[in-house]
């Protein structure tokens, strides 16, 4: 029998190793709602692919999407690059998709942070 904890394809969810080979989850998720829009904030925390999601809210269509990643997951933002990773609009994959009555199908990319409002 294979160890879920030794072997994270095991256990069949995604997950990703940290320094110390701990598993740690792949993709983080948290939303919360103001005067009717739902907003879903997205980490994919895989540094080699990206996360297909499905979500299904209480919510008739996507109105924005914004995402920030990297080519390289190791880039980051100094005085001579301060704007080496922005943030930028969802598009392609990115962009929400709706599959059925509120449910909604898009793709995030390796290493990034995503932002979604729904209404």
């Amino acid at each position: 029998a294979v160890d879920p904890a030794a072997d994270p394809a095991a256990s069949g969810k995604p997950a990703a190793w940290d320094s110390e080979n701990i598993r740690v989850p792949e993709l983080y998720t948290f939303a919360s709602e103001k005067d009717g829009i739902i907003t879903v904030n997205i980490v994919n925390a895989a540094f080699d692919h990206p996360a297909e999601v499905e979500l299904t809210l209480p919510a008739e269509t996507c109105l924005s999407g914004e995402i920030l990643a990297a080519e390289d997951p190791h880039d980051v933002n100094d005085a001579e690059h301060p704007e080496k990773i922005v943030p930028v609009e969802a598009s392609g994959a990115a962009v929400p998709v709706a599959v059925a009555e509120q449910t909604f199908r898009f793709t995030v990319p390796t290493a990034s942070v995503s932002v979604y409002r729904f209404a």
